[in-house]
């Protein structure tokens, strides 16, 4: 078993995605550690030729959900949920890549904090400064 299952939903994003998986299969973590991760990716319903793409370029690599219509991000990314076993999730967006130590990172930083039930990676815009990714949880009166 994998230590960490990574999602990807997508949707006419054939281009995007293929760079994205590019990004996790040359992770130098992956390459050394082939069963380290597991990918699924959960299609919407492409007719872009996203899923063919999939097929012929990652074939066994990848575990491929055909969705055969948009159902969103959120319920794409839990028809892929379901098909996962890793102790770990990690949601991937097509447009993002990743940088080596990424899920190796990660996994280590969620076994030394067994009480975190949620984690994400440091984020970069294309210009390498850090992107901001999160801000403070609304509360009752602020919503």
């Amino acid at each position: 078993m994998a230590q960490v299952d990574v999602v990807l939903v997508s949707w006419n994003d054939r281009e995007n995605v293929a760079i994205a998986l590019d990004s996790v299969f040359g992770l130098s973590e992956v390459r050394e550690e082939p069963g380290l991760a597991e990918v699924v990716i959960s299609d919407n319903g492409s007719a872009d030729g996203t899923v063919e793409m999939l097929h012929q370029r990652y074939a066994d690599r990848v575990r491929i959900i055909e969705n055969r219509t948009n159902l969103g991000f959120g319920a794409g990314v839990n028809r892929a949920i379901l098909q996962t076993t890793s102790p770990y999730i990690f949601l991937l967006n097509p447009d993002a890549t990743v940088n080596d130590g990424c899920l190796t990172g990660l996994v280590a930083f969620m076994k030394r904090h067994p009480q975190c039930a949620i984690a994400g990676p440091k984020i970069f815009g294309a210009d390498g400064r850090i992107a901001e990714s999160c801000g403070e949880f609304d509360t009752w009166a602020g919503a």
